[in-house]
């Protein structure tokens, strides 16, 4: 390829990159609008037990599996991660600051572990997260779908764990 070809497909990328990230941010503020309505229609909202037995099988994908502590010996206990039949919700603890610009959490978490994931699984249940962070570049909440197998999860526990820790050091 000559030169001014592969400048015009550098240009591509950088423009295809742009675009990606601008969608996903419109992503995180279109869920933070979610779930801003979903706190609302939480303290709203009463459900009688003659109503949850009338539940269908999506109302109870929506249900959480178990909460997992994420802790360490020196930090104790980092975050809390929300255990759902097909995602995650990981929540630092309040007080916990972790700050998403730095390494362990850009090139380690985001584009050694997550990007990674999202490239090696299938289409029809496609790996995907949302991270959202304040201004600073503090977390709020890392939303993972499709996280895959209970092994995976584990893995990302892990993955998760130590980045953390790492951040805190």
């Amino acid at each position: 390829m000559d030169d001014s070809t592969l400048k015009a497909l550098a240009e591509l990328r950088e423009s295809l990159t742009s675009e990606i990230i601008k969608l996903q941010e419109k992503i995180n503020e279109l869920q933070s609008y979610v779930d801003a309505l979903d706190i609302v229609l939480k303290k709203n909202s009463f459900t009688t037990a003659a109503d949850l037995v009338g539940m269908s099988e999506p109302d109870l994908k929506t249900s959480t599996i178990r909460t997992i502590d994420i802790k360490t010996p020196a930090f104790g206990s980092l975050a809390k991660v929300q255990v759902y039949p097909d995602k995650l919700i990981i929540l630092p603890e309040k007080g916990v600051r972790l700050n998403t610009n730095l390494g362990p959490f850009t090139k380690f978490l985001v584009k050694k572990i997550f990007e990674n994931k999202k490239v090696s699984t299938d289409h029809k249940k496609q790996f995907n997260y949302t991270i959202d962070k304040d201004a600073d570049g503090i977390l709020e909440k890392i939303i993972i779908s499709n996280y895959g197998s209970n092994e995976d999860l584990n893995k990302l526990i892990g993955a998760i764990r130590w980045t953390f820790e790492k951040i805190k050091e």
